[in-house]
């Protein structure tokens, strides 16, 4: 159960924050601005200079980054200036700057009640509208922006960036190429129009434009991992692998580029290295589901079935209950001999995808393991009421039906799913189908399949045993013999060498005494070896 290092998403993986940088430029030449006027407006009357003063003294202690004290002054300000939008866009942007985004956008709001057409204002409205997620507004907020002013910085790409998590490729990426025409030094568009160009397609450009972001910032750990992502996806495993390296020389707990990593490490064989990889990631990510599902699968894949299940486990106490989660675990809980376990999980599964007829045909496997096999024929009729030709739910309808004793039709199940696939035909499911062939006494089919499992198994001594039956209630008495005596050296347990030589004894008897006998009721099961019986490790029974 492999999970991709990177799908094409809807909504993108980063967004830059690289325009509150230009909004800070902005914002600086508006305080300047700003400033300048206050000046002037201290040669007024007394009252009025008062109030100027504190306004001139907010905006030199903000330029100097003094936020708590400019915040105060801003405040003392408003409090006698309650109507001057330029002060609470001013105070929002220092409420910004200290991480205190629900009083910045009460003041933005505050301001462009005052004042609709402050386009600073708007613009940082917006910003953290989009920071919020909340895209539609952000967009919306950036129209007025560029309404207004057509040629603000970071408007465009703002704007961008909110078509990009609307879902809109095309309108991101031409809001993109028509920002970097103006400003082309920008390394965070470049990686936002790559993803835009990934979305829709064009990988070519993507590659193009994750290449210039490199160029223009080396660091952007980002870029190289959306690089790596890409290149992997371009069948390019080992070039891959070395963007992941960078990005993680750039941040080595980066989580999502170990998962990468050991990810493509994985593919290209190199087992161990990949599997530390998502050790790592775990290390600094526990809850990454991603990195969770491939080393399962890792483990899975390696037989290390222990590890995997308790992976698989981490990963269902982490979020809700996950069909495809549930049938690899139910997968190792079989290999692991826990079937009513498995058993278990498969229900649950089932209850989440209730038209999913592969799990339904798992849990009839699981169920035949328990030996619950009416339970197991009835998933395997549904498997079969969607797909009548599906041969190895048949051969495992048919295996069931032998179990229970309804010979007749569990060989016709068996013998319709090999004649559609011979390649089912295991010596474990031939010996099943001569065993109930024997018993409905069909003695020279039940021989004949014995000694296709001879073929296949050549030290198979019940096989050897049951087709010297076959032939001596045939009157084959000499090849009988022959079978019965190969047999005892092959045969294990005592009980059935006890028995095979009881029958060779009365074969040989026979033959001396040239006196045919009507063909014995011996037969494999509770007929044959009616004492002890011969057990096969193949069959059901």
């Amino acid at each position: 159960m492999w999970q991709l290092p990177t799908k094409i998403v809807k909504r993108p993986v980063y967004v830059s924050t690289s325009g509150w940088a230009l909004f800070a430029k902005r914002l600086i030449a508006f305080a300047f601005a700003c400033l300048c006027c206050a000046a002037f407006f201290c040669s007024d009357s007394s009252a009025e200079n008062s109030a100027q003063s504190i306004y001139s003294k907010a905006i030199e202690e903000h330029w100097s980054w003094n936020l708590d004290e400019a915040i105060n002054l801003y405040t003392r300000f408003l409090s006698q200036n309650p109507n001057s939008s330029q002060a609470y866009f001013l105070r929002g942007s220092a409420f910004r700057s200290k991480g205190l985004d629900d009083k910045a956008m009460a003041d933005f709001e505050k301001s462009l009640e005052k004042d609709p057409s402050l386009v600073e204002a708007s613009f940082g409205k917006g910003q953290m509208l989009l920071q919020k997620k909340r895209y539609e507004k952000a967009l919306q907020e950036m129209n007025r922006v560029l309404e207004k002013s057509p040629g603000y910085p970071g408007a465009l790409k703002i704007r961008g960036e909110a078509n990009l998590g609307l879902s809109r490729f095309q309108a991101a990426a031409d809001d993109f190429s028509t920002f970097m025409e103006k400003v082309s030094n920008d390394s965070g568009a470049y990686f936002d129009r790559a993803i835009a160009y990934q979305n829709l397609g064009a990988m070519d450009k993507a590659k193009s434009d994750l290449d210039r972001s490199i160029e223009l910032d080396p660091a952007n750990e980002s870029a190289w991992y959306r690089k790596g992502n890409l290149l992997f996806a371009g069948n390019d495993p080992n070039a891959a692998l070395e963007a992941y390296d960078r990005c993680l020389k750039i941040d080595p707990k980066n989580s999502e580029a170990l998962n990468n990593r050991g990810f493509v490490k994985i593919s290209l064989g190199k087992l161990d290295d990949g599997l530390n990889d998502l050790s790592k990631a775990l290390e600094f990510d526990p809850r990454s589901e991603r990195a969770l599902i491939n080393r399962a699968d890792v483990f899975s894949r390696l037989g290390k079935n222990n590890e995997a299940l308790k992976d698989y486990e981490s990963l269902l106490k982490l979020s809700k209950p996950d069909a495809g989660i549930l049938v690899a675990k139910a997968e190792i809980l079989l290999r692991l001999g826990r079937t009513e376990e498995a058993i278990r999980d498969l229900g649950q599964a089932l209850s989440l995808k209730p038209d999913a007829i592969h799990i339904v045909a798992l849990r009839g496997q699981a169920y035949k393991l328990a030996k619950q096999c009416e339970k197991a024929i009835q998933d395997f009729n549904r498997v079969l009421q969607t797909d009548p030709q599906d041969a190895s739910t048949m051969l495992d309808r048919g295996s069931c039906l032998l179990a229970l004793k309804q010979l007749k039709p569990g060989i016709s199940d068996i013998e319709k799913a090999l004649k559609a696939d011979p390649k089912l035909a295991s010596a474990g499911t031939l010996y099943d189908l001569a065993v109930a062939n024997l018993t409905i006494r069909n003695f020279q089919v039940a021989a004949d399949l014995f000694s296709k499992v001879i073929s296949l198994t050549p030290t198979n001594g019940l096989a050897y045993a049951n087709r010297g039956v076959s032939f001596k209630d045939q009157g084959r008495l000499e090849e009988a013999v022959s079978d019965f005596r190969h047999a005892l050296t092959l045969l294990e347990k005592q009980t059935s060498k006890d028995y095979t030589s009881k029958l060779l004894a009365e074969t040989e008897a026979t033959i001396r005494a040239r006196k045919p006998k009507t063909p014995s009721q011996l037969m494999l099961g509770e007929n044959l070896y009616p004492e002890s019986g011969i057990p096969s490790e193949n069959s059901l029974w």
